[in-house]
């Protein structure tokens, strides 16, 4: 794992727009029990998959329809890190999050 982590850090360094890059950096980083890195990559992914789904589909690049799982995954880690209100402390914000999904 500390090698996909080295390598997904990379990735991230050299393409830092990539959404995939950064929740897969989130995966091997709560693999290897780093929960604070992790929901920080998991941040990063879901923030540019936001941007990404406000942009038209261009050739050769397809919108992020991940947002969902990349929003599961930050969960579970700030639930498993002792970060539970840190989630949606804000019933609305988690609403509008949702709202997000459905479009």
């Amino acid at each position: 794992m500390a090698a996909a982590q080295r390598v997904y850090t990379k990735v991230t360094k050299i393409v830092p727009r990539f959404i995939y890059g950064w929740s897969s950096l989130g995966n091997a980083q709560v693999a290897q029990g780093m929960l604070n890195d992790a929901e920080a990559s998991y941040s990063n992914s879901i923030n540019l998959c936001k941007e990404n789904r406000d942009k038209s589909e261009t050739f050769g690049g397809k919108k992020c329809d991940d947002y969902y799982n990349l929003l599961l995954n930050r969960g579970v880690v700030r639930l498993n890190n002792g970060m539970a209100g840190v989630s949606y402390p804000k019933r609305k914000s988690f609403l509008i999050d949702f709202q997000c999904i459905a479009s």
